[in-house]
């Protein structure tokens, strides 16, 4: 019994090794870009609202108005993103 060697098989499939580590470097690299920006996300979407209700308890006792909760400061940016970014 022989056994033949077919270079041309043995370097398209190396080729297809290479095609699919690669692939799978991308997927993966989008998979993290993807999960950076919904960390960002989310951080914004909490931490906006903290900022101004810190901001706004600090400037608003000076015109005698009461201060605002966490909610209130939430509802606000939310309406302020709803009439303010197109």
């Amino acid at each position: 019994m022989s056994v033949y060697f077919n270079s041309k098989k043995v370097a398209e499939q190396q080729d297809e090794e290479a095609e699919a580590r690669l692939r799978e470097l991308v997927e993966k690299e989008k998979r993290e870009d993807n999960a950076k920006q919904i960390i960002k996300m989310l951080f914004s979407l909490f931490a906006h609202p903290l900022l101004v209700m810190v901001l706004l308890n600090w400037l608003i006792p000076f015109t005698g108005l009461a201060a605002i909760g966490y909610l209130q400061s939430f509802a606000l940016c939310w309406i302020c993103r709803i009439l303010f970014k197109s």
